[in-house]
Parts: structure tokens; C-alpha cells; sequence
């Protein structure tokens, strides 16, 4: 098909030029490429019976193009023809024409010989109810019944093709034509070879525009109107949810998306245009107010359009992303529209930042906080430095990281955005101290941060020397000292701090051994006059002197305690078998680990706490184990074989 597109004129109007349709290919059934046979290329041939001059199809006579061409042969092969034998012979085939077309017109090559007024081609346009007959018209009569003869060979011979265009009756069109072609002779000469046919092209002006003319995009529930050039085709859509189009052109957008529109004249080719259906954009989001300098956005869920500002010196926008910048004080309209036109439209203001600065300490330890605030509320705050401090978006409230300075952004809802700088002091060195005191014990701390001073967290657990770091254990279980700089920022340390020992001494009945407990990791036994005791390095000894004895321990803590004096007679370890039924000596009290018992006969001991619950049971005939039971207040009950008592006496175990 071959399509003549719009030609602009001189003075600047453009006019649409109608397609035309090629009803017959010269290329493929019109040059006989489609087959071997005028069947096969759509033809119907007559031939007379005898094999003499008849239409073939060959390359004998060297086609105009291609592998074949129609020729005239004696023989059914060669490219010649009797001239002693008269014959006439046709092919033709039915075209239809459309209704309201023009320029209806014929084209074929031709050449060959013959004989002036007698042997010859000849062309012809007919109903399809006529229908050539063999040997008819007998040469040199020309007529075929209810045909019209359109074209006959020129007296002229021609061994070469020859283009013959023809140019045939508007009335053919609405009407499907016969297009015949003959060939005649007579018994009287005339000169070999006849006639040969190729490349026979029929085309026709359809009559519709070959662009359809106008804007491809509309929006939902908008109209725009389309053209072609004609109005005898008619309109139609590819998807009637998405466009619908009226008799005239008018196409009206339904829902988003694309389709196909489409124009269409009967007999011609189909004329399309895709239209796109923009959706109305939606209500644009996004703070409608900005600080000069500053940035907001705005957005809008239906995607695909552009942005702009009414006002660019007030308020400009970035078209693509809805980025607005604010850019003097005052009030814009931003629009955002879509390709096809569709648009929603919402105001900006543009104010100046505030001029209030920004309240609270500027000064902070790592670890310790500072809050600060403004008096225009609904704002966010930012560390630009978070690494060296951090602060909560919502309170202000700074936390210190490293020794450094952080800028603190506030924006507020605007945008307008204030700046603080907060600096970061270091922290003091570590303080050196020893990890644990005996109480009583006195101690020198120090720092490497010169500068600070010095005190105690608890109260009544040690006294420190503010200048000096001294420090003095005075009770509890634990200290915790503080060194500050001025600055403020301060280290804490924490001493545990270690009861002394108070060992009891206790003398076992019927010896002269004197004993303490015996968890401790080192004893020193003293004589009230002798001074040291002579190997008196265990948790007992020997009395072998009158006088007061006591003893030094050293627990697993370091810590060195010393038992209250113990007066002791040789007499004491002297007595009789009734002495022995005497009194259980109990011993030590208040014990830690072990209780011991010596001297009376005794034949069940046990241990009851305060609600008279059984706790422990003597397994040892000179000692029970402590070491599961808990510090408090016990009674220790003596019974003998016949379970009655012989003894009760309350112990207090640390």
C-alpha cells in the first residue's frame, strides 16, 4: 500500500493527502510472483482448446520483473505465436472498489508485436456477470458484450516493456470490476512474438486522511475532539472504559489509562491514534509553609505530572519532585498538572525565620545532658554532629558523647531552622584507687586531670580531703568517691569496703587449749606478759601461762582484727569425772562457719532458729558445720539418751 502523507504549503497550512489502496500488486499477484498458474495469482485465463496462441505464464519472454510475466505462446513455452492461425484468448480476475473513492487507476507494462488493426492486446472493464468467451471477438472486431474497452495495443511495435497507465470510470466505484485483458489475430500475417503482460498494478484514492489530526492526550471525564480529513469513515475505541469516542470525533476520557482510537472508511486501510487518559491529579499534600531559604515538598499520589509556581520570586518549585524553596516573604500558588492538562492548585506561605534565639546551657559532659528550647513549639531538633553529641528530636534534651562541639539544628514547622553549638568537656582521667579497703583504712586516690577536688558519694562510708584525695574507711560495705573538674565533668569511682575481723577466744574444758574460729588465713597469738606466743600461728594454743591472751587474725580480705583479751588459769583445765557431767561449753559465740562444744555428757545437740524450726544436727562429736546456715539468732538445744533436756543456750551466727 502506498500512503501519501500531509504536504505542508507555502503559507503554512497543512493539508491531508488520502491514502490509496492498491487493489492489485504489481510486486506479487499483479506481476504473477504468487504462483506458476493465472489461478494461483488470482487470475482466471480462457485459452481457445487447440494449442494455438494462448496466454502462459513463463520467463520465456524475459518478465518486466521478477521470475514470470503473461506472454503469448504457440506451443505452451515459447515466446512467439502463429500468425496463420486466428485465435483470440483473455485472463481477467474481479476487483471490488469501495463506494466514494477516486483516482481509480491502472498501471501495467507491456510489449510485443503483431499486426496493426488485427493483431493486438486489448484491456476491458466489465460487470462480473460478463465473462469472456474463447475465440470471441473474432479479430479485428473488438467488442465484448456488456464490457468497455479501456485500452488496445498502439499500432506501434515494441521490444521493450512499455508503462501504460490508465486512469479508469468513477463509476466503477461501489462496484466490483472485471478487469480483462485479450489478445486477438487473424489468418493473415503479422509479426512474431505477440503480446506480453507484467506488473499490473490497479490503485484507488480511498477517500480517509492518512493521520488522524489532534492531541493524543485527554483527562478523565474531559473531551477532545479528532479529525481525519473525511467524514464518511466512522470512529471507534479499543477500550471503551478508558475512552469512548462519538460519530464526529469527539473522545472523552473515562479512566486513567491508554487506548487505541481508530478511523475507519470501508475498503481502506484503518487509521489509529493511541490516546493517553490522564487521571485529575489529587488534593496535593505537604506543609504549606516555608521559610525563606528553607525547603518543603509537595506531593501528589497521582504520579506523572509537573509542578510550577505562580509567584517563582515568592516560592520556587522544582517541576519534577515538588521541592519548594521558599524565597521571600509572602504567598504563592503551586499547580501541578498533568501532561494532558489536568491540574489541582494549593497555596504556600513564605515566612522569615524567627528571631528568638535559642534557650538553655550550652555545656555538657559525655554522658551528662542539657536541654534546650525555643519559644515557637511543633519543631524538631538535630545534631549535626551526632558522633560528639545526640539530642532527642522531640525535647531538645542534649547527651554528650566526646570531648568536642556539636552544632544543634531547631526547625521549626516551616522550616526556618536555628543553630546553637553545644560544647563537650572531657571527662577527668580515671581515678586510681585500690579496689577494696579494710574499714579503718587511709588511703591516698589521685587523678591525672589536675584541677579538680575531690568527694564522697556516700555518706558516712568514708571521709575524703577535698584537695587532697585522702581517703579515710569508716563503714558499710562500700564507698564511691566523685573527682570533678571545674568544668564540671566528674569520674566516679567505687571501693568496696571489708568489716575487720573480731575473732572469740574460748577455752576448750579439761585441757589447756585455747582456740578461735578457724577461717582465718593467718593468726598471731599474744600473752599479756610474754608479748608473742612462741609458734602461736594457728587458730589454737596451748595455756601454759596465767594471764590474758589474745589473738591477731587475718581474714581472706587483708583485713587484721584482734580478739578481745581472754584471762586464763592452769587451774582451769583441772577437774573430776563430776565435773565432767558439768555444763556444755559452747563455743565460740557469735560464730561464723563452725560451733564447738566441750566438757558434760551430752548425747543429742541441735540447732533451732527463732520459730523453732530444726536447722542443723551435730554430725561431729566436737563441732557442727555452719556453713549452710544463715546469719541470725538461734537456740542450741542439749538433750540426753531419754530425749529429755540438759541444756539450752541461745548463739548469734554472722
Amino acid at each position: 500500500m502506498r500512503i501519501f502523507w500531509s504536504l505542508v504549503l507555502a503559507c503554512g497550512v497543512s493539508v491531508a493527502v488520502r491514502a490509496q489502496v492498491v487493489a492489485v500488486n504489481p510486486a506479487t499477484n499483479g506481476g504473477f510472483e504468487s504462483g506458476t498458474t493465472f489461478a494461483s495469482n488470482g487470475w482466471t485465463v480462457v485459452n481457445p482448446a487447440a494449442v494455438a496462441n494462448q496466454w502462459i505464464l513463463s520467463g520465456s519472454a524475459v518478465p518486466f520483473a521478477g521470475a514470470r510475466g503473461a506472454h503469448i505462446s504457440d506451443n505452451a513455452s515459447a515466446y512467439q505465436y502463429n500468425n496463420s492461425a486466428a485465435a483470440t484468448c483473455h485472463f481477467y480476475r474481479d476487483i471490488a472498489i469501495p463506494a466514494g473513492v477516486g483516482s481509480i487507476t491502472l498501471n501495467f507494462q507491456w510489449k510485443g508485436f503483431g499486426q496493426s488493426g488485427f493483431d493486438r492486446m486489448l484491456a476491458y472493464t466489465a460487470p462480473t456477470s460478463v465473462v469472456p468467451v474463447a475465440n470471441s471477438p473474432v479479430s479485428p472486431a473488438t467488442t465484448i458484450v456488456g464490457a468497455t474497452q479501456i485500452w488496445s495495443q498502439p499500432s506501434f511495435v515494441a521490444s521493450a516493456y512499455v508503462s501504460e497507465t490508465l486512469t479508469l470510470s468513477s463509476a466503477l466505484a461501489g462496484t466490483t470490476v472485471r478487469l480483462i485483458f485479450s489478445w486477438q489475430n487473424n489468418a493473415s500475417g503479422g509479426t512474431t512474438p505477440g503480446g506480453a503482460i507484467d506488473n499490473i498494478s490497479l490503485t484507488y484514492d480511498c477517500g480517509a486522511a492518512a493521520d488522524i489530526i489532534g492531541t493524543d492526550k485527554v483527562c478523565v471525564s474531559s473531551a477532545i475532539t479528532l479529525s481525519a480529513g473525511t467524514s464518511t469513515g466512522s470512529w471507534s475505541s479499543s477500550a471503551t472504559g478508558i475512552a469512548q469516542v462519538g460519530p464526529t470525533g469527539i473522545v472523552t476520557g473515562m479512566a486513567p489509562g491508554t487506548c487505541v482510537i481508530s478511523y475507519s472508511v470501508s475498503g481502506c486501510p484503518t487509521t489509529t491514534k493511541m490516546i493517553s487518559v490522564d487521571p485529575v491529579p489529587a488534593v496535593i499534600t505537604g506543609n504549606g509553609t516555608v521559610c525563606t531559604g528553607a525547603n518543603t515538598t509537595f506531593a501528589n499520589v497521582v504520579i506523572g505530572g509537573s509542578w510550577s509556581s505562580g509567584s517563582p520570586t515568592i516560592a520556587s518549585v522544582l517541576s519534577g519532585s515538588g521541592l519548594i524553596t521558599g524565597v521571600s516573604e509572602g504567598n504563592a500558588v503551586i499547580t501541578y498538572a498533568m501532561p494532558a492538562g489536568c491540574k489541582v492548585t494549593r497555596p504556600v506561605s513564605v515566612v522569615n525565620p524567627p528571631t528568638t534565639p535559642i534557650a538553655g546551657s550550652r555545656e555538657v559532659c559525655p554522658g551528662t545532658t542539657t536541654t534546650l528550647s525555643h519559644p515557637t513549639s511543633g519543631g524538631s531538633w538535630l545534631s549535626l554532629n551526632p558522633g560528639s553529641a545526640t539530642v532527642n528530636a522531640g525535647t531538645g534534651l542534649v547527651t554528650g558523647i566526646v570531648a568536642d562541639t556539636a552544632n544543634i539544628v531547631y526547625t521549626t514547622g516551616s522550616g526556618c531552622r536555628l543553630f546553637a553549638t553545644v560544647t563537650i568537656h572531657p571527662l577527668p582521667a580515671a581515678i586510681v584507687a585500690p579496689d577494696e579497703l579494710c574499714l579503718g583504712s587511709v588511703v591516698s586516690l589521685y587523678d591525672a586531670s589536675a584541677g579538680g577536688s575531690w568527694s564522697s558519694v556516700i555518706p558516712g562510708a568514708a571521709t575524703i580531703d577535698a584537695v587532697s584525695g585522702v581517703l579515710t574507711a569508716i563503714s558499710g560495705s562500700a564507698a564511691m568517691v566523685k573527682y570533678t573538674l571545674p568544668t564540671g565533668c566528674a569520674v566516679l569511682a567505687t571501693i568496696v569496703l571489708n568489716a575487720l575481723p573480731a575473732p572469740v577466744v574460748g577455752l576448750i574444758p579439761f585441757t589447756n587449749l585455747l582456740v578461735t574460729d578457724s577461717v582465718y588465713i593467718d593468726y598471731q597469738w599474744y600473752h599479756s606478759i610474754m608479748g608473742i606466743v612462741p609458734d602461736g600461728i594457728s587458730f589454737k594454743i596451748n595455756g601454759i601461762y596465767n594471764g590474758s591472751y589474745r589473738v591477731v587474725v587475718t581474714d581472706t580480705n587483708s583485713c587484721v582484727g584482734t580478739s578481745v583479751p581472754f584471762d586464763y588459769n592452769t587451774s582451769m583445765a583441772v577437774g573430776s569425772e563430776a565435773t565432767k557431767d558439768a555444763k556444755v561449753i559452747i563455743f565460740p559465740n557469735p560464730a561464723k562457719t563452725e560451733l564447738h562444744f566441750s566438757g558434760g555428757r551430752r548425747y543429742s545437740v541441735k540447732l533451732f532458729d527463732m520459730a523453732g524450726r530444726l536447722v542443723a544436727m551435730l554430725c561431729d562429736p566436737d563441732k557442727m558445720d555452719l556453713s549452710a546456715v544463715k546469719k541470725g539468732i538461734y537456740n542450741v538445744l542439749v538433750s540426753d539418751a531419754n530425749g529429755e533436756k540438759v541444756q539450752s543456750e541461745r548463739v548469734v551466727i554472722e
